[in-house]
């Protein structure tokens, strides 16, 4: 888990924090528990007032309530639960755990103990599907079906509504009320606590997660099952969709707001996992706390809910109560085939930087090495003459070696759509490119391939820029990759390996950086600070990517490939 930098910040949207409920404007508002978030067709916001036994509703900075009713106890803490249907401002419900808004306005409402779906209408509460007070989990239609703990809910542009039933699974239920359960992987856990959808029709992402980290996908043009993904070490619980790909999550364990993103085949492999607000501490309870203010100075205390619309992202801040709000951060990654990002783009500067998993590795855009250089770039667009703005992707193939990105280039960036293309390569890519039988030294052909991509390149008028970053190792306070201790002498061979590496994209003729004197400098330095490495790894940490994007457009200054473009 890795934190992209923000200059964005988290306010308090509403809630006074003080335990009670009373509507009005927004900042003078008292939650007794809220815990999950919609919004609705009109981009108002619907609140679950979990503690209250309402849907409340927060437009034009005054919250109001629309569904619900119930005194609050003695003592202050909470309002009974129970069960009614009929005019909106008398029904009951008990505990209701999600809300949903279908595209004709109509509100769905999941209510947990009662064990139902509730749907609110024209001013009038009625229950939808399950049958109250009756557990199970049976299909059918309506009041024919059977739920157990209907914990969240969500709505797809179709029109469908997808719960998570917790200890049951993920159900759909059609616009007639029509029932069905999704098929589960073999051994899955079906404790699912949060569901978001993405797209509609054959473009449909329904996404998942479970009370032990379990991250799932279903997307019923591809796939005859929800799709697990295995877990992750954060504990996520309410989520909402921002790509086909993605979603942003509250962590209530950490008391963190993550963006998750999943695999992207034939090239990344694994879940990509990035704090975007809150600071992740072993111990989540010192994380804990209630502040305003940059993203990673901000504190939540069990975050449940999280809704996001038109570039923000609004928190159910549970321990809190209060509603928290934030912009939505660049959440652009690795792309995958076919990514629009490919596209023909005229109107900015095209950068394409593809790489191993060093590319993107663990962090947000604005933090990874390619984000990075775009930002710098940008910033210094006049000076440098650069008569468009840069626009940077990313491509990220894992476990590849030189022959595998030059294949990709060769198939997907090589017809001009693309005005730079930095590839960004380690020794032993430089090493494991693929030789002929009876061939010992690779040197040769990676210095053929990288001249033989930059006549490609330019050919349809895309320069190329390679850049060589060392390997990890290249002193003891860096030693990322391995726990065992290093053979005697390792670090003389590992340097002369990868010097040997300088040697053959230097001797190759084609544009090129290898930073490994300028990281020697840096460790060397008498005021370092910060590890470049992430340890026990083998990626740049946060003090890497500043520092290999840094040097990056320092060599793109001096070299200027646009110049002419």
């Amino acid at each position: 888990m890795m934190k992209a930098p923000l200059t964005a910040s988290v306010a308090t949207l509403a809630g006074d924090g003080r335990v009670g409920f009373r509507d009005g404007p927004a900042l003078q508002a008292q939650f007794l528990l809220p815990t999950a978030l919609a919004y609705d067709r009109a981009g108002r916001l619907l609140i679950v007032d979990q503690g209250a036994q309402r849907i409340r509703l927060l437009s034009h900075g005054i919250v109001s309530t629309v569904a619900g009713s119930g005194s609050v106890v003695s003592d202050g803490s909470y309002v009974a639960g129970g069960y009614r249907d009929g005019p909106a401002l008398q029904a009951r419900f008990d505990e209701p755990a999600g809300v949903a808004v279908t595209p004709d306005g109509t509100l769905y409402v999941a209510d947990e103990l009662n064990r139902c779906i509730r749907r609110i209408k024209s001013g009038v509460v009625s229950t939808f599907a399950g049958v109250p007070q009756k557990q199970g989990a049976a299909d059918g239609a309506g009041t024919t079906a059977r739920f157990t703990y209907p914990r969240a809910i969500a709505a797809d542009a179709d029109g469908n509504l997808y719960v998570a039933d917790y200890t049951i699974g993920i159900r759909k239920i059609d616009g007639q009320g029509n029932v069905t359960t999704l098929s589960l992987p073999l051994n899955a856990n079906k404790r699912f606590v949060g569901v978001s959808t993405f797209g509609s029709g054959s473009g449909l992402s329904v996404f998942a997660v479970d009370n032990a980290g379990g991250v799932y996908r279903y997307r019923p043009a591809h796939d005859p099952e929800l799709y697990s993904f295995g877990r992750v070490d954060p504990q996520l619980y309410g989520i909402s969709a921002t790509s086909e790909d993605g979603y942003v999550a509250t962590d209530p364990r950490a008391s963190v707001i993550r963006s998750i993103r999943l695999p992207q085949p034939p090239f990344v492999g694994h879940v990509t996992d990035v704090v975007i607000a809150g600071t992740a501490l072993e111990n989540g309870a010192d994380a804990a706390g209630y502040r305003d203010g940059s993203a990673y100075q901000a504190r939540f205390y069990n975050p449940f809910g999280i809704a996001t619309q038109r570039g923000t992202v609004v928190i159910a801040d549970t321990g809190n109560r209060r509603l928290r709000s934030m912009p939505l951060p660049d959440l652009r990654g690795p792309l995958t085939l076919g990514s629009p990002e490919l596209a023909p783009d005229a109107a900015h500067y095209r950068i394409l930087y593809i790489g191993l998993s060093h590319a993107f590795y663990e962090t947000g855009w604005s933090d990874s090495i390619p984000g990075r250089i775009e930002s710098k770039l940008a910033a210094d667009q006049t000076r440098l003459g650069l008569r468009r703005p840069p626009r940077v992707s990313v491509v990220r193939i894992d476990g590849g070696r030189l022959n595998a990105i030059d294949d990709f280039i060769d198939s997907s960036a090589s017809d001009g759509q693309v005005d730079l293309v930095i590839l960004s390569i380690v020794p032993e890519a430089v090493f494991g490119v693929n030789v002929p039988s009876g061939t010992t030294n690779p040197a040769p052909i990676a210095q053929a391939m990288l001249r033989e991509l930059d006549a490609k390149l330019r050919a349809s008028r895309t320069r190329l820029f390679v850049f060589l970053m060392p390997d990890s190792i290249i002193s003891p306070v860096d030693a990322g990759g391995d726990t065992d201790p290093p053979p005697q002498n390792f670090n003389q061979s590992y340097l002369a390996y990868q010097r040997a590496a300088v040697d053959v994209v230097r001797g190759a003729g084609v544009p090129s950086y290898a930073a490994l004197d300028d990281v020697l400098a840096y460790e060397r330095a008498g005021d370092r600070r910060l590890p470049l490495w992430i340890f026990v790894d083998r990626h740049p940490s946060s003090a890497g990517r500043e520092f290999m994007a840094a040097e990056i457009v320092s060599q793109l200054s001096r070299l200027r490939p646009w110049t002419g473009k």
